[in-house]
């Protein structure tokens, strides 16, 4: 029992608690748009974690403590380098439409923008101009499949606002695209990400 506590406490002090705070400084740079700083801290913490596991493989001889600490920051590394932390924007923008009070009342324009039939609200957005994109959380609600309308916004036939109809839409709910995602979040809440050339500059 001893063993098991004490192998527990290992596994949450040097692989659980790194991947805590590497989910810690996403949070804080997707809600705050600090990507850069962000990033950089978690670079550090890539870094210094792979040079404290040397440490402790080479100098204490501590090898199981070393391999916990490079099997966490490597999977940070992986899902910094080939995710770009969307995974866990996606889980943390889904928590905040659950933990939100009435986060549909903060939708806009309250009529909505319609497109084939549909209606399509902006709930939320995070700007990430220094990154060249922002996400922006969308209420759909009509006939027109959902699914089909992600598709189509996917489908890449649109590249400026100026063409598709979707493009031009879009601008009415604030977004300046060069090229427009979308994928499921939640019921009728979908997310948008939009790279951007400029901060609402149409003619960059």
């Amino acid at each position: 029992m001893a063993k098991a506590t004490h192998t527990a406490m290992l596994v949450v002090r040097y692989f659980l608690a790194p991947v805590a705070l590497y989910i810690g400084l996403v949070a804080i740079g997707t809600f705050t748009g600090s990507l850069f700083i962000t990033n950089l801290m978690i670079f550090i913490l890539v870094f210094v974690g792979f040079f404290a596991a040397l440490l402790l493989s080479l100098i204490w001889k501590s090898h199981i403590k070393a391999l916990l600490l490079i099997c966490s920051v490597s999977l940070i590394a992986i899902d910094l380098w080939y995710f770009w932390e969307d995974p866990i924007r996606r889980y943390l923008y889904t928590a905040e439409i659950l933990l939100t009070p009435h986060f549909d009342q903060q939708c806009v324009p309250p009529n909505g923008v319609l497109f084939n039939g549909d209606t399509l609200r902006s709930c939320s957005t995070h700007d990430f101009n220094l990154a060249g994109f922002m996400d922006v959380i969308v209420k759909i609600s009509g006939p027109y499949p959902k699914e089909r309308l992600i598709d189509d916004i996917n489908s890449r036939k649109l590249t400026t606002p100026a063409v598709g109809v979707i493009g031009d839409e879009l601008t009415k709910l604030g977004m300046w695209p060069d090229h427009v995602t979308g994928q499921h979040l939640l019921s009728d809440y979908y997310l948008i990400k939009v790279n951007i050339c400029g901060n609402a500059d149409r003619g960059c």
